[in-house]
This record gives C-alpha cells, structure tokens and sequence, in this order.
C-alpha cells in the first residue's frame, strides 16, 4: 500500500510543534531506535524525528557532512524540541559533546558493533575523520582504522556471502536503500555493509516493498 505522503501521525506531531517554546526538552512520544532517538517515515524514506525537526526549523543542512546538534545534550533521551536542535559539522557537535559531559571517557563500556553500524562507518569515511567516527560509534581509532582497512570488526567478521541474522536484515535493507537513493552503485553498496552484489540487491528490493 502507497505511504502516507506526510499525513502519518508521527510526521504531523513533529509540525505541530515546530514552534514549541516550552521550558525543558521536548521528548518525542512514538517511535525511537536502540540509541534513544526517535524516528519517523515520510513520503517514502526513513528520518531521524530530531533530523526532520530540524530541517522544518533550519532548512536542509548545509552540507552532506552537517548533522542534528542538540543544545541540551539530550539528543539519546528523544528530545526534539524546535530550539534544542540546529545543523553542525561534526567537529562542532563533538566539541559540544565534551561540554555535555557525553564525550567517551576511559573505562567507560564501548558499544558492540552492528552490521549496520559497519555500513554506516564506511559510507561516513568520505565526510569524517576516524576519530570523529570513533566518538560517534563509542569505539577506539584502532576500531575505525580496522574497518577501514576491510579487516574483522567488533560485531564479528564482515564477509561477502555470510549469512545475515534476521534481526540485522531491516537495519541492512534500509542503509543499502538509502545508498541507491543517493545513486550509489550496486557493487559500492555490497561493500559498503559486507554482503554479496545479489544480497545488497534483494535488501533494496526489501526495503523498498516495506514502504510500499
């Protein structure tokens, strides 16, 4: 069945609040990912709630590399207040981490890494740096440096022709969809999450039924 073209509750909710000016964040109530930021579908395509809030209040960002900056620190506990969010280079909102007291500090548990996770750090290679990225993900430099160079990764190893585990497939589908929305080679997309040409294939074909 065709999307909503932007009449789905979650995507009315973020613009009736588009112009919300109370005290303290505000939390996105529907939907939200294992890293505690919400999410939302629009007019075919999959958005971060506190992304989509953004671009109404700013406008698209300025660049491929900018991402959602919050000033409240609170972006992992959902907030999408209107004037918490604003476009940053990465180097920016990880000088704002560090301020918030969000910066990764030694001791402190790393996350495992997802294939999906993986997908992300390669296509991220061509806008930030290692150690952007390794901010980003929780992990050490040495992390980013080895998935860079092809080699096992902290989820395990990433092999073309592996099996995929059932709960990683709609996290692969919708990195390998967004990939070929950007014009992205087939070949460019098995690499980049670890799977076969044919895989990477039958992953768009999936994704792209799921938001018919």
């Amino acid at each position: 069945m065709p999307y909503n073209k932007g009449k789905g509750k979650c995507i009315t909710w973020i613009r009736d609040h588009v112009a919300y000016a109370g005290e303290g964040c505000l939390v996105f109530p529907f939907s939200r990912k294992a890293d505690g930021r919400g999410n939302l579908g629009f007019e075919g395509k999959m958005y971060g709630a506190h992304v989509m809030m953004c671009i109404l209040v700013h406008g698209p960002k300025p660049s491929p590399i900018h991402e959602v900056a919050h000033s409240c620190g609170n972006g992992n506990g959902g907030c999408v207040h209107p004037l918490h969010v604003s476009w940053k280079t990465p180097t920016e909102n990880h000088q704002d981490t560090i301020l918030h007291g969000n910066a990764q500090k030694k001791g402190r548990p790393r996350f495992k890494l997802t294939a999906g996770d993986v997908a992300e750090i390669r296509v991220l290679k061509d806008y930030l740096t290692q150690a952007e990225r390794a901010v980003m993900f929780k992990v050490s430099n040495t992390t980013i440096a080895e998935i860079d160079r092809g080699r096992a990764w902290v989820g395990g190893p990433s092999k073309l022709g592996r099996k995929i585990p059932e709960q990683e497939r709609p996290v692969l589908a919708k990195k390998a969809k967004q990939m070929r929305d950007d014009l992205k080679s087939i070949e460019h997309i098995a690499n980049a999450i670890g799977v076969s040409r044919l895989t990477a294939r039958c992953l768009i074909s999936e994704a792209n039924s799921s938001v018919d």
